[in-house]
């Protein structure tokens, strides 16, 4: 009898060693690269595998709302900047034109330049999301195992991108 019991305490003592497996622990680290997180594995995180490096408090909390953010200021600045190309495009074109097509100044409403106005709003209205959602992330990263995240910087002259202000989240 006493071996029974210590083969049946084995064998329940490796089936939770197993079931424990396949949770991670909490001693990896989750670090915050552009918009997309990444486990000390180097596996990147997505809404798919989100719920095997974090709890689903901070899945609903941070990392969700975050990410829908970041991506809705990336949306957001790319359609200002496309208004405010064309719409500058647009204004160069009818002055380029004007100047020569017409003998006598005219009356005209700059509705191209009021479009580059609404443009550059787009541009403005999207630093506030893209702020907050680089805030959730770095809460996710903290919650997840990452420790403190850095805060913004704002930079001038050459950028990864081309030259002028950054802003470095």
């Amino acid at each position: 009898m006493k071996h029974l019991l210590t083969i049946i305490v084995i064998l329940f003592s490796f089936g939770a060693f197993d079931a424990s497996a396949q949770y991670r622990t909490s001693d990896f680290k989750v670090e915050r690269k552009g918009m997309y997180l990444y486990a000390d594995d180097g596996v990147r995180i997505t809404k798919g595998n989100a719920l095997d490096y974090m709890n689903w408090q901070t899945y609903s909390k941070c990392y969700l709302p975050g990410k829908r953010l970041f991506n809705a200021g990336i949306a957001i600045s790319s359609i200002g900047g496309a208004i405010f190309t064309l719409c500058i495009a647009v204004h160069a074109y009818n002055m380029f034109t004007w100047e020569i097509a017409s003998d006598t100044p005219e009356m005209y409403m700059p509705f191209d330049l009021i479009g580059a106005g609404i443009g550059l709003g787009f541009a403005a209205l999207s630093i506030p999301l893209f702020a907050s959602g680089v805030v959730l992330l770095n809460r996710t990263a903290e919650r997840s195992g990452f420790g403190s995240c850095s805060s913004p910087e704002l930079t001038f002259g050459p950028q990864p991108s081309g030259i002028g202000v950054g802003i470095r989240f």
